[in-house]
C-alpha cells in the first residue's frame, strides 16, 4: 500500500510539475539571442553569397519553447537582403545597419519574437569580387490574339537586362538570357501582364530569377490602298525611272482612326541609295507614319530603279 500511495504521489508531482514547466515556457521572458545567418543578396560585381556565416545577436522578448528552439539552432538562417540596404565599407565589406535589420528580424528570429534592439550597429558581411557581365533578356513567347486586335509592340520586359556572373570563358559564351515559353493566346484590348521565370544557363549566377512582362493590345482595322512611289534627293534632270511606279499598301490602326494615313504617308526612293546601289533595287522607304498606326506592309518592299539618259 505504501508503494502504491508513494507511486500516486509521484505521478501528481510530475504532473504538476510539467503543468507548470509548460506554463512558464508559454511565457514571455526577456532573452539575449544569437542567430547564425548566411547573407543572399545581388550586389554587382560580387558574389551571391557573403564569403562567410555571421552572427546576429538582438535583446528579445520570447517565449521559453522559441528560446530552447533558438539556442539549439545550428543551421543558419539564409536571409536574402536588398543591396540597397547595405552601406558600403572598406574592400570586400558591407554593412547592414541595425535600423535596416528589423524589417528582417522576423526571418532571423520568427514571427513570434519580439525585438527590443540589436547588440551592435550593424552587421557586416564580406561579397567576394566575382567576374560579371550585363546581357539583354529575350522574350520566348507565343501570341495570338482575337480577331481585329493586334500587338502593338514587342513585349516590354523589367528588367530588359540582368547581371550574369561566372568565370571569364562562360561569360564569354553568353549574350542573353532567355524567358522561358511564355503562351499568351487570344488576346484582347487589356493585353497582357504578369511575371515570367528566366531560363537560367547552368553554372552561372543571376541578379534575378523573374522578370515582369506587360503587351498592349489593340482594336486595329485594316485600311488598304495603292500608292505611288517619288524620289527623293535627286537632281532635277536625274531622269530616274522606278519600278513598280506604285505599290500595294496596307495600314493597321487603332480604332477608331484619328485620320488616313492614305493621305498622309510618302512612299520614296532616296536617290543616294540608288547611287550605291550595284543592282539598281532600292529599298522603298516612308515618311513618319502618323499617330495611331500600328503597322504598315509594302508590297513589294524593294523596286527596280534605274536612269533613262
Amino acid at each position: 500500500m505504501k508503494n502504491v500511495a508513494l507511486a500516486k504521489l509521484l505521478l501528481c508531482f510530475l504532473i504538476s510539475a510539467s503543468i507548470w514547466l509548460v506554463r512558464n515556457l508559454t511565457l514571455d521572458y526577456p532573452e539575449t539571442e544569437t542567430v547564425p545567418v548566411l547573407v543572399h543578396s545581388h550586389i554587382e560585381g560580387r558574389s551571391e553569397y557573403a564569403s562567410s556565416e555571421v552572427a546576429v545577436t538582438a535583446r528579445c522578448n520570447t517565449s521559453g519553447f522559441t528560446h530552447i528552439g533558438l539556442s539549439m539552432r545550428r543551421r543558419a538562417v539564409k536571409l536574402d537582403v536588398d543591396p540597397s540596404d547595405f552601406e558600403k565599407a572598406e574592400g570586400d565589406a558591407y554593412v547592414i545597419p541595425s535600423s535596416r535589420l528589423y524589417k528582417y528580424a522576423s526571418r532571423i528570429f520568427g514571427e513570434s519574437v519580439s525585438i527590443e534592439s540589436f547588440a551592435s550597429e550593424g552587421v557586416t558581411v564580406r561579397f567576394d569580387a566575382v567576374d560579371y557581365r550585363k546581357v539583354p533578356v529575350v522574350a520566348l513567347s507565343s501570341i495570338t490574339c482575337r480577331p481585329q486586335y493586334m500587338a502593338v509592340d514587342r513585349i516590354k520586359l523589367s528588367p530588359d537586362s540582368v547581371v550574369i556572373y561566372a568565370d571569364p570563358s562562360r561569360l564569354a559564351s553568353i549574350d542573353a538570357v532567355f524567358t522561358r515559353q511564355l503562351t499568351l493566346h487570344d488576346l484582347g484590348q487589356n493585353g497582357a501582364h504578369g511575371k515570367v521565370r528566366l531560363d537560367i544557363p547552368s553554372g552561372v549566377g543571376i541578379s534575378t530569377k523573374e522578370v515582369s512582362y506587360d503587351l498592349d493590345v489593340k482594336r486595329f482595322v485594316e485600311i488598304p490602298g495603292n500608292m505611288l512611289v517619288s524620289v527623293r534627293n535627286a537632281p532635277s534632270d536625274a531622269g530616274l525611272t522606278v519600278l513598280p511606279p506604285s505599290l500595294d499598301v496596307r495600314f493597321y490602326c487603332e480604332f477608331p482612326v484619328p485620320v488616313n494615313p492614305l493621305d498622309q504617308v510618302e512612299l520614296f526612293i532616296d536617290y543616294d541609295e540608288f547611287l550605291e546601289s550595284d543592282s539598281g533595287h532600292c529599298i522603298v522607304r516612308h515618311s513618319a507614319l502618323p499617330a495611331g498606326v500600328i503597322e504598315m506592309k509594302l508590297e513589294p518592299q524593294v523596286c527596280e530603279c534605274f536612269t533613262t539618259r
